[in-house]
């Protein structure tokens, strides 16, 4: 089943000193990295969701921005599911830099139809590489319109409401899912810590 990708590289970077969507992995920003991630595995739309004034033009992407602003990622995920053309969104963050095309294959394999998933890592919600259904839109919707902004509770309501499932991964796959917010995330290769 064809599926749309969004890659949020909208924050502010503010921990980090600077945009996380233009460090570089050898020749490669982030961004280039994780859109060069979701096209191998099969997206067929390509988003970013991104910030005024910022320039996303080395990627082959249609840009959105935040419908509401200042609200963290669950509002770049409202804007994917607002702007998507298939009927599943696969959601990753530019600061996820060890995420491979292999794994977002298998997370997407582990449902059919338009039901999403979203991985759980030692028990730890995993929200921002996740794959959501169009119908998952509503759902962020009222919780931006509440202020309730957390992404990990907007993927368990997704799940409690039976729109998505919980994709189980052990403690030794923690390194893939590594989250890099600070200068000192960059001092460990990627995927070694």
């Amino acid at each position: 089943m064809n599926f749309s990708a969004l890659i949020l590289a909208g924050g502010h970077s503010s921990c980090m000193g600077r945009d996380k969507a233009f460090l570089r992995d050898g020749k490669k920003t982030w961004l280039e990295r994780q859109t060069d991630v979701v096209r191998e595995a099969g997206a067929a739309e390509v988003l970013v969701s991104g910030r005024r004034g910022a320039d996303y033009s080395s990627v082959r992407a249609r840009v959105l921005y935040d419908q509401f602003p200042n609200s963290g990622p669950l509002a770049g995920i409202h804007a994917g599911l607002s702007a998507m053309v298939y009927p599943r969104l696969l959601v990753l963050a530019v600061d996820l830099p060890a995420i491979n095309s292999s794994l977002v294959s298998r997370l997407g394999s582990e449902v059919f139809g338009p039901m999403g998933v979203v991985p759980k890592v030692a028990g730890q919600i995993q929200p921002l590489i996740a794959f959501y259904p169009r119908a998952a839109r509503d759902i962020a919707a009222g919780r931006l319109a509440r202020g309730r902004l957390n992404a990990r509770d907007f993927a368990e309501t997704c799940v409690n409401s039976g729109l998505a499932v919980f994709k189980e991964f052990s403690a030794t796959a923690q390194p893939l899912f590594r989250n890099c917010n600070e200068p000192s995330d960059l001092l460990c290769p990627i995927g070694s810590c």
